[in-house]
């Protein structure tokens, strides 16, 4: 039998200023104006900072959107765009297998555009089974994912142009960046 890990100690504390929107169900979910608040949401350990997240900041931090069944799949609409920062500061937290971008890490995505982004999830609604990258396209976008190692200030940006669906690349080009981990192909 597999041992859990202990939890940490002190805990971590996860700190959601507030949620708030509004959610319908149909033959859709759709979802407006949610937003997590006025402020960055953040995870402390030992009253550290371990973890931060702001999303649209320069949109009222509010999204828009839906997820609806289609013949090929789901696709997720977010309106107009999703821009998200999120730090980690895992260091102390994780153990050394742990992934290097998990460590110290400044991820700023961005996805969609006036007037929406969409991306599909290429797989039969019924059971949502995603085996491969490749099964995740992007309809409208633009989409990136800019990375900021903290350890050294190295830089990625990773980007997904329209119609183009993600590949998982068999050689790892750069153990800091989870962004390397990824490209595009045309979809099948």
């Amino acid at each position: 039998m597999k041992t859990c890990p202990s939890e940490p100690d002190p805990p971590v504390v996860l700190t959601f200023p507030s949620l708030s929107g509004t959610f319908r169900y149909s033959d859709i979910i759709e979802f407006v104006d949610v937003s997590l608040g006025d402020e960055t949401i953040t995870a402390t350990h030992a009253d550290d900072a371990v973890f931060s997240m702001d999303i649209n900041p320069d949109d009222e931090r509010k999204l828009s959107g839906n997820i609806a069944y289609t013949d090929d799949g789901v696709m997720l609409t977010v309106e107009p765009k999703l821009d998200a920062s999120i730090a980690l500061q895992l260091s102390e937290l994780l153990d050394e297998d742990a992934p290097e971008y998990l460590h110290d890490q400044l991820f700023e995505l961005s996805f969609g555009a006036q007037p929406a982004g969409k991306v599909l999830l290429r797989a039969d609604p019924t059971c949502l089974e995603v085996d491969s990258a490749g099964q995740f396209e992007l309809v409208e976008g633009p989409f990136s994912l800019h990375e900021t190692h903290r350890a050294d200030s190295a830089e990625n940006t990773s980007s997904i142009d329209e119609s183009m669906c993600l590949n998982q690349l068999e050689d790892n080009p750069d153990e800091r960046f989870l962004g390397t981990r990824f490209g595009q192909q045309v979809c099948e």
